[in-house]
């Protein structure tokens, strides 16, 4: 049976086979939501009212649908989350997350939201409702973004992308189960192929945004007023970022020649905290470079690297000397 409901069509599918975390601290409200669950076609469903009991049935299994309560320990969860989908718990990292809360508030909405979960749902839930959600999980869950810090469905509402990274089609367990696509599967290779694309995508963040700070520099530099609180401001972030980079370079064998580079940068890091020169900020954008021709297979990466790692050399003795 379909039904229509705008461009989503609404169909029964075959759920017994796809298992359901469900986390909810109170037993009631747990028993509703197991009989919600039921009645769309749902039979293999773990309840926890806890958040260790959610990690130990993650551990177990991945589930297709985790769900989680909002309204209590909001910091646990968005927590659980992250860890989720940064790989820390769950074989599949791109498991379905739906969260359900009586009290929208935007702050916590927003907070839930940057955390990576998929759908957020408002309490009381009927039974079309849930059903509606599922299938939209189902049929049109959004692409995956990634930048420094986030990892989940594209929150824009046009699912536009600015830039040439643009969104990764990770594996849906859910619709697997539901539908039978095995384009879908969340098998072994999916999951690592997606893991692959999540995490040079993260790399290619960084990298974005160490040119976006020597921008800023840059023209701190060339301006008249010169705001030394904003240029160490500045500083100590492309520190992060640089050492953030070499964190998830240096024990990966597909980035090797990356990790000379990150080292290279932060002793120039070093150099630009005693003297801003334009020269230094200009060595550091050809690293810079480097490392964006390189996470994108670019020709000439391999010249670049040569170029900044000599450049930097005789730099860094002739202010040593």
């Amino acid at each position: 049976m379909k039904l229509s409901r705008g461009d989503i069509v609404l169909e029964e599918y075959a759920l017994d086979k796809a298992r359901v975390i469900l986390f909810n601290p109170m037993q009631q409200m747990r028993a509703t939501l197991r009989e919600a669950l039921h009645n769309i076609g749902f039979r293999r469903i773990a309840e926890c009212g806890n958040i260790e009991q959610t990690q130990d049935e993650l551990l177990i299994e991945s589930p297709e649908l985790l769900i989680l309560d909002l309204d209590r320990n909001k910091d646990d969860v968005c927590n659980l989350v992250r860890d989720v989908r940064n790989g820390n718990y769950a074989k599949d990292p791109f498991i379905v997350i739906m969260a359900l809360t009586w009290k929208p508030h935007l702050q916590k909405v927003n907070t839930t939201m940057d955390a990576g979960i998929d759908d957020i749902v408002l309490l009381p839930l009927s039974i079309g409702t849930l059903r509606s959600r599922v299938n939209m999980m189902i049929q049109k869950r959004k692409g995956f973004v990634v930048t420094g810090e986030y990892i989940g469905p594209n929150r824009r509402i046009d699912d536009r992308i600015d830039d040439e990274l643009g969104t990764i089609t990770v594996p849906n367990r859910l619709r697997f189960k539901a539908t039978g696509d095995v384009t879908a599967m969340a098998s072994p290779e999916a999951v690592d192929e997606a893991r692959v694309l999540v995490d040079n995508h993260r790399l290619n963040r960084f990298a974005q945004r160490l040119h976006a700070l020597l921008d800023i520099l840059t023209n701190e530099e060339e301006s008249t007023n010169d705001d030394a609180v904003e240029v160490d401001m500045c500083l100590d972030e492309m520190g992060d970022v640089i050492r953030d980079l070499h964190n998830r370079v240096e024990d990966n064998d597909s980035f090797n020649e990356l990790t000379n580079i990150c080292q290279s940068m932060e002793d120039l890091l070093t150099l630009l905290h005693q003297s801003t020169t334009t020269r230094l900020f200009d060595l550091m954008r050809v690293h810079a470079h480097a490392v964006t021709a390189t996470l994108m297979n670019q020709d000439g990466a391999a010249e670049l690297i040569a170029r900044a790692l000599g450049q930097a050399t005789t730099q860094i003795a002739a202010k040593s000397a």
